[in-house]
């Protein structure tokens, strides 16, 4: 058993967070004598995962509905359908996600080599002198260029 505060260290997390999950119905906690919230090895694990998933931009509401699937159905076959279902609209979300992710780094990347071609240019970065630059022919061949050159 861990108390709350080393919990939320080991988490690199903090302890309003841990009571919010524990508030919002993601996590239980037991209780020492003096009432000091503790966790058991599986819940610092579910922690984790609830951590991951929330990063990824999933929702606490999402989280909880998953996590209440098991406990609100009648049957095995019924919640191994829902709990099917909702792994399937995650995975739905997090592939979007990743191809976007993807999609991002490939452009973040190209535009830094693109830039590192101005590396030792004595001009000023305005674009008036860049567009006499040769270079300045690839200038919107990565999306990113539109964020760093002046408007």
């Amino acid at each position: 058993m861990i108390k709350i505060g080393a919990a939320a260290k080991k988490l690199n997390t903090s302890i309003q967070t841990l009571r919010l999950y524990e508030n919002n119905g993601l996590i239980k906690s037991q209780r020492t004598e003096g009432g000091t919230r503790v966790f058991n090895a599986d819940t610092m694990e579910r922690i984790q995962v609830i951590q991951t998933l929330n990063e990824l931009g999933i929702p606490h509401k999402q989280l909880k509905l998953l996590a209440d699937i098991r406990v609100n159905s009648l049957t095995g076959d019924e919640a191994s359908h829902r709990v099917s279902d909702e792994l399937s609209n995650l995975i739905a979300s997090l592939s979007k996600l990743k191809d976007l992710v993807s999609n991002t780094l490939d452009d973040l990347t190209g535009t830094g080599e693109f830039v590192s071609n101005c590396y030792g240019c004595n001009k000023q970065p305005r674009r008036d002198i860049c567009s006499q630059c040769a270079l300045s022919t690839d200038l919107h061949k990565f999306k990113t260029t539109r964020l760093i050159w002046d408007q």
